[in-house]
């Protein structure tokens, strides 16, 4: 990936997208300062719970920056720059709605005691404009599952103190070398999506090399069922956070 994809060719600058322009551009409500100016509290559009302010029902449109370049014409624009605007509104309408089975996903399926929860990627990063889940929600998604290890990853052989005296092989602890709970092993804190670009690799072993292969990894972990042109959709979208 370019810097010229991160920083439109001025490594001072937040608010350009190499492909797709000023993130602002024909009223749309990318870049750092609009999000500066986006309110946040603790609980705010939980999935769970509600707001926990308002009471307000979960909303999974988390994202609203690029509506305003789902009809992007030509006009004043040349034809390359209003294909990847319209590609980075499509990118954020997947994630948005984009159905998601959730399954075996601890943290939320069995804390919720549900087998499948039907969500869309804004079920686990509900925080308007930001993409982070509004409160403490460690999750895991199978990434320390030994079935993923590779010969670079550690090892690790738990075995639970208390009856049935329960052992699990995962290459990472996770949250639970903090809270020494069985129920927190391969539990990780999502990351805030804002600022993705500059941050490959990714997860928290860096087994993903790109966002592409972080789109790749929930496609086939969910069975999503993406086309390659809403990967590629998704991907644009997420560079421009």
């Amino acid at each position: 990936m370019s810097l010229w994809r991160v920083g439109g060719g001025d490594r001072n600058r937040t608010d350009l997208d190499g492909f797709a322009g000023e993130l602002t551009a024909r009223h749309a409500l990318g870049g750092p300062e609009i999000l500066s100016q986006q309110d946040f509290y603790f609980g705010i559009n939980d999935v769970v719970s509600n707001d926990y302010r308002t009471g307000k029902p979960f909303n999974a449109n988390v994202f609203k920056l690029y509506d305003a370049w789902n009809t992007v014409d030509r006009g004043g624009v040349d034809g390359s720059r209003a294909e990847a605007r319209r590609s980075v509104a499509r990118g954020e309408t997947l994630f948005n709605t984009k159905p998601i089975r959730i399954t075996g996903v601890k943290g939320l399926n069995d804390d919720l005691n549900v087998a499948a929860l039907q969500g869309t990627c804004t079920t686990c990063h509900d925080t308007p404009s930001s993409g982070n889940h509004s409160i403490p929600a460690p999750l895991d998604i199978g990434l320390t599952d030994v079935t993923r290890r590779t010969p670079d990853l550690p090892l690790y052989t738990l075995r639970h103190n208390l009856p049935p005296f329960e052992t699990v092989q995962t290459t990472d602890p996770g949250r639970a070398l903090i809270t020494g709970k069985w129920k927190d092993v391969g539990r990780f804190k999502g990351p805030i999506l804002r600022a993705l670009a500059t941050r490959a690799p990714y997860f928290h072993n860096g087994s993903a090399a790109d966002l592409d292969d972080v789109v790749d990894f929930y496609n086939q972990r969910f069975g999503i069922g993406l086309t390659e042109d809403e990967k590629d959709d998704l991907v644009a979208f997420l560079l421009t956070l």
